[in-house]
């Protein structure tokens, strides 16, 4: 496992960002879900009497399903994705919820700049989402909360913490790329967070070192 995640996970990240330069190529769905596919395998696999690390990994077979549609040029792929990343979510929080927790209070600070931000980019965002501003409020709560439980963890707090953070970062930049305004290499900034975020948030639920 420390394999996976040190060497063949990060080697498989940086040959899709590096590929980036070549898009579209027909591989690129694939390519693109590759990394995530392989921490799901591995954490099913590796951990497999470990209740609530086998649920993290089905949150994250759907966040490699949803990889998969986002980079799709079919109709209503953004919508689809979020949804299969929103179930991911909810099983990336219910793995949380049934791992050890401290105090609320404990972590405040942590919990204090989750909130301020997931409120900034609602205020942000959800003006100029139109159409798609209950689903995305929806997504930026769920994300919000996942984020809380990651803080909220006993063991690697900070890691955790760190990790959902980026987490919320890279799904900001997508909202802000989409609603707002475009961002200069926007897929290289949003991809990068995102595999450094699912990296490290397997990476605090494993205990890998």
């Amino acid at each position: 496992m420390k394999q996976v995640l040190n060497i063949y996970y990060p080697i498989l990240a940086i040959f899709y960002l590096v590929s980036l330069s070549f898009l579209p190529y027909p591989a690129a769905p694939l390519v693109k879900a590759l990394p995530i596919i392989l921490l799901a395998v591995f954490v099913l696999i590796q951990f497999k009497n470990d209740v609530t690390i086998r649920i993290f990994g089905i949150g994250l077979v759907f966040s490699f399903l949803g990889d998969i549609v986002l980079a799709l040029t079919i109709e209503n792929s953004f919508m689809i994705g979020l949804g299969l990343f929103l179930i991911a979510h909810l099983f990336y929080i219910y793995s949380f919820y049934k791992s050890a927790r401290v105090e609320p209070m404990s972590r405040r600070t942590w919990i204090a700049l989750i909130i301020f931000f997931a409120i900034l980019m609602a205020l942000l965002i959800l003006p100029k989402a139109g159409g798609l501003a209950i689903p995305v409020g929806i997504y930026l709560s769920v994300i919000a909360i996942m984020s809380g439980f990651a803080a909220l963890q006993k063991e690697n707090g900070g890691l955790f913490f760190i990790a959902a953070f980026i987490f919320m970062i890279s799904d900001g930049l997508i909202a802000w790329n989409k609603f707002i305004q475009p961002i200069t290499n926007s897929g290289l900034l949003i991809m990068t967070t995102y595999y450094i975020a699912q990296g490290l948030l397997t990476r605090a639920k494993t205990s890998i070192k």
